[in-house]
């Protein structure tokens, strides 16, 4: 499940991006703490948001949330 904690963060914020500016959003850095461990299965909620902006670079943060509330990665 780490490896699709990781696509839906990207994808939240590649989201943001395209939905902000209309043009593709590419991932240049990614950093992952993984927290807890989500069995396949579970629901989980994304939440992401932009922490800051210099012209065409995008600094995004965000959390993935298991369906208990914990945090399962940021």
């Amino acid at each position: 499940m780490a490896a699709l904690s990781v696509r839906f963060l990207a994808k939240s914020w590649g989201t943001y991006v395209f939905k902000k500016t209309g043009m593709p959003a590419y991932t240049a850095d990614l950093h992952i703490r993984f927290r807890e461990a989500v069995p396949i299965g579970e629901e989980i909620r994304v939440v992401g948001r932009l922490k800051s902006q210099r012209n065409r670079l995008y600094l995004m943060e965000g959390i993935v949330y298991k369906a208990t509330g914990a945090v399962a990665a940021t």
